[in-house]
Formats: C-alpha cells, structure tokens, sequence
C-alpha cells in the first residue's frame, strides 16, 4: 500500500486513482452495505460529494 501512496504523490497532474479516496471509499461502502431497495437513491449524497471532489481536481464524472 505504501508503494502506491508513493507512486501517487510523484505524479502531476495527479491521477483520479490518487485524489478523493475518503469520499471513494465511503460512497463504496455505502453502495455495498446499503440495504435500501435503491442503493443509488440511498446513496445520493456521498456520489454527489465523490464527484464534486473530482471535478475539483479537473476530473468529470
């Protein structure tokens, strides 16, 4: 793990792999462990910070 924290912080731009993984990783957590019949609907607003957050990085999602 450490070895693609390093690669990530040589690269620039950077790479959509290495911005916005807190928001990542709780919008998969959501979406994986959601027991609402629309996970997506459930999951609404973690998606909308996820992209948010990489449209801050110039990425479109």
């Amino acid at each position: 793990m450490q070895r693609v924290i390093d690669q990530c912080a040589n690269f620039w731009p950077p790479q959509p792999c290495c911005v916005c993984k807190e928001e990542k990783s709780r919008r998969d957590e959501c979406m994986l462990f959601s027991t609402a019949k629309d996970p997506a609907a459930d999951c609404r607003s973690l998606v909308d910070q996820y992209k948010s957050c990489m449209q801050g990085f110039g990425f479109s999602v």
